[in-house]
């Protein structure tokens, strides 16, 4: 949710997405079955920044995960590789389970965690003693119960299983689980308003988390620790905590885009300023140019925010026109700008280009404007139409986002035909009148319409 000026913009799915295409039913059938967060699931990804001291080297599980690994030593006469249990320990499941905690509760006010799928969670809590009991199990040929089977499938994919040895030669150390990662599905849309809101919220939790011990002891006071365990030697700080998915990596590049907008709008209009006042060495028609691309420019994206975010012509019942998403897709402002003030730019110096040379003919500052504007309004018009109607064909598209470039066209293009160059810029030449080629100095008038 990109604030710049008024205009809320979005990155929703929703909007990028043909309304009547198969992929949006998909998309609406499954985010209804199993909840939108479902779609664009989150990871976060866990990493001990010491890992022999997450739970103090190996533990109960260190043979068995020997033997899983393969490691043969016993067989081939070699010296049995070192373990670390990595998180496969009661410490670090109570680690994990309070960073999930921090996580749902600073985020809670966006949108609600629908689940947590990872080592510790499946459902509700899995205590490290599943674990345990099922490696036990599993090492002795015993059947397994529905959850230890899910426990194992729980530690082979969400658990990074690393060694260290020489190529082609048996590990000199194993790592049962050195990184582990959560799989975060929100209730909300990741892509929505609130999906991007809680994605605001818990990289902020995160990174409180990782500072140092102390930032973790008080960020999980008062929290409820379901699996009633003590946290273990080293607090948050001991772990690296990455957020991943691919709703944050388009809100990134949006956000990115948007911190760049303000300066990409002076150097548009400062390149406009400065081309034109080299081609009429003047500095009034710079300064007339800028403010009347602005008023353009201010007038459809204030009409956007009163349309798409607030409303304005819903009674109509055009879904092109329709404000229920009150939100604009974040790549039509970007987008339609610089068409925006190339169009006016064209139109403006077409307009200006005749006046200028109906002046430089001996005609007053006021007959070179009157005729001005009457020897290039049709042309303006008509040119003005057809990129109307060109760009209005936009609006037949199912695509919100196609809906919302059309509009800032179309009405930025018939603001521009009928308003700014017809009534606006003669207004404002004659109010500037003889200063509207200042510093340039014209011959002096020897023609006046009203003589004529």
């Amino acid at each position: 949710d990109c604030t710049w000026s008024q205009v809320r913009t979005s990155i929703s799915f929703e909007m990028s997405v043909p309304s009547d295409s198969k992929a949006f039913a998909t998309f609406g059938r499954v985010e209804e079955a199993f909840g939108a967060g479902a779609v664009f699931p989150y990871k976060l990804l866990l990493v001990p920044r010491n890992a022999s001291a997450l739970c103090g080297g190996g533990g109960p599980l260190c043979l068995g995960a020997q033997q899983a690994a393969g490691a043969g030593a016993g067989a081939s006469g070699q010296q049995p590789p070192t373990c670390q249990a990595g998180f496969l320990c009661p410490a670090a499941f109570d680690k994990v389970n309070q960073v999930l905690k921090v996580l749902e509760s600073r985020g809670a006010q966006h949108s609600k965690i629908a689940a947590f799928v990872g080592l510790t969670q499946l459902n509700g809590t899995v205590p490290f003693e599943t674990y345990l009991e099922a490696f036990e199990r599993r090492a002795l040929g015993l059947p397994l119960t529905p959850l230890q089977s899910s426990a194992l499938l729980l530690y082979k994919s969400s658990c990074q299983v690393s060694t260290v040895g020489e190529p082609g030669q048996p590990p000199a150390q194993v790592n049962l689980c050195a990184a582990t990662f959560v799989s975060v599905l929100l209730s909300e849309d990741p892509y929505s308003l609130a999906g991007v809101a809680w994605l605001q919220s818990a990289r902020q939790a995160l990174e409180d988390l990782t500072r140092s011990d102390l930032d973790f002891q008080e960020a999980t006071k008062g929290l409820d620790d379901e699996s009633g365990g003590s946290s273990g030697g080293g607090g948050g700080g001991g772990l690296e905590l990455y957020l991943q998915g691919s709703a944050g990596m388009t809100s990134d590049v949006t956000a990115a885009v948007y911190d760049s907008f303000p300066l990409i709008v002076l150097v548009t209009l400062g390149t406009v300023f400065v081309l034109m006042a080299a081609a009429f060495r003047s500095l009034v028609v710079p300064v007339r140019s800028v403010l009347t691309l602005a008023l353009t420019l201010g007038f459809v994206f204030g009409l956007l925010v009163l349309v798409y975010q607030r409303g304005l012509v819903d009674s109509l019942g055009l879904r092109c026109l329709s404000g229920s998403a009150q939100a604009t897709s974040w790549l039509p402002p970007v987008m339609c700008f610089s068409i925006i003030v190339g169009l006016g730019l064209d139109y403006d110096v077409f307009l200006i280009s005749r006046v200028y040379e109906y002046r430089l003919a001996g005609w007053t500052d006021h007959s070179a404007a009157v005729q001005g504007v009457c020897s290039t309004g049709y042309i303006i018009t008509a040119a003005g139409l057809i990129m109307a109607v060109a760009f209005g064909g936009l609006f037949a598209s199912t695509e919100l986002l196609l809906n919302q470039a059309a509009f800032l066209l179309v009405v930025a293009v018939l603001l521009d035909t009928f308003v700014v160059r017809t009534l606006c810029v003669p207004a404002l030449l004659g109010l500037t009148d003889r200063l509207s080629w200042w510093p340039h100095t014209l011959p002096p008038p020897t023609k006046d319409l009203k003589a004529s």
